[in-house]
């Protein structure tokens, strides 16, 4: 019989194995630089009498840079398990099953300059917050669910995209491949961000092709222990849907001289269902409402609880536990 003694000192090596081996694989050589990191998060979720382990998001990104040419790709194994409990974008929905594997991002690029860079591949669209926010600096195990049920996440398309910083402002504007076999088989997507101060940021973003047109604006703010994020999305296709969200986190252990962090978030959201908007009737809202904690022990390891309740059309609950990985 193994003492639980035992098993606590097998964690305690295997987490700090994890903290040594999780720094970004960086190589160079002959002019050159190589570069590996990867996010893995695994949950389970239970809503109502179903209960179902699964892999929210598993995605490894290479590159090699040499003098300002940039060669990278990213694999991502997405929404692993049960579809019930994870948010797809519209266009996911029809086109991807759960628990796929597939490459995200694949593309060569060339930096003229800070203000200046070009990429040529398949690119993930900067369109809403889904698309541009690092998987581990959410709250959540998922994407915005307001988001992911209206725009796809990630959205992925083969374009070309030019991008830069200047000052305060980021920006990028990609002509892509439209996201379904349209009269004008081309889109335009374009994000500008601007730093309106060190603690707060400003967004907006938009994409158009012949049959659909997405404008988002999200915000965030961050300052000592707080954290706070919002964001809206408008949509068009057939006819107009929205969804907006805003989220507060604080970090209890800010006053601690350790870098660990204990974070409580809570999370507000409406969006109009898709359902009703396909089937040509009034689209229902269905209101969100979240509250979890996200714990720390590293910066590469995170625990992450959270309770979810839905309303409209019907009411349901959702309680997911789940470990996430960066290296």
């Amino acid at each position: 019989m193994i003492h639980p003694s035992s098993l606590s000192c097998r964690a305690l090596r295997c987490v700090s194995a994890l903290a040594v081996l999780s720094a970004p694989l960086v190589l160079r050589a002959h002019d050159g630089t190589f570069e590996c990191h990867g996010f893995a998060a695994v949950a389970a979720s239970c809503a109502g009498h179903r209960i179902a382990a699964f892999i929210p998001e598993a995605s490894l990104t290479l590159s090699y840079t040499r003098h300002d040419w940039t060669v990278g790709g990213t694999l991502m194994f997405d929404q692993g398990g049960i579809p019930d409990f994870v948010g797809f974008g519209f266009a996911e929905m029809r086109t991807q099953p759960a628990g796929n594997l597939d490459y995200e991002t694949l593309w060569i690029g060339h930096a003229f300059s800070s203000a200046a860079r070009l990429a040529v591949g398949r690119l993930v669209l900067p369109v809403g917050q889904c698309n541009v926010i690092d998987p581990d600096r959410r709250f959540s195990l998922f994407d915005d669910e307001e988001e992911a049920l209206l725009l796809p996440c990630a959205w992925n398309q083969w374009g070309v995209s030019l991008s830069g910083e200047y000052k305060a402002l980021r920006y990028e504007a990609v002509l892509a491949e439209s996201h379904e076999r349209t009269r004008i088989p081309l889109a335009m997507a374009a994000r500008l961000d601007v730093r309106l101060s060190s603690s707060a940021r400003l967004g907006a973003s938009c994409y158009a092709d012949d049959s659909l047109h997405v404008a988002c604006l999200d915000a965030d703010y961050t300052r000592a222990a707080w954290t706070l994020r919002a964001g809206v999305t408008l949509t068009h296709k057939d006819r107009w849907a929205y969804a907006h969200c805003i989220e507060a986190g604080y970090n209890l252990l800010h006053y601690s001289s350790r870098p660990h962090a204990l974070t409580f978030y809570v999370h507000h959201g409406a969006y109009t269902t898709p359902q009703g908007l396909a089937a040509g009737g009034t689209p229902a809202l269905t209101l969100k409402h979240a509250a979890g904690l996200m714990f720390r022990p590293c910066s590469q390891v995170s625990l992450r609880a959270e309770y979810l309740h839905r309303t409209a059309p019907s009411s349901t609950h959702q309680c997911t536990l789940g470990v996430t990985y960066t290296f």
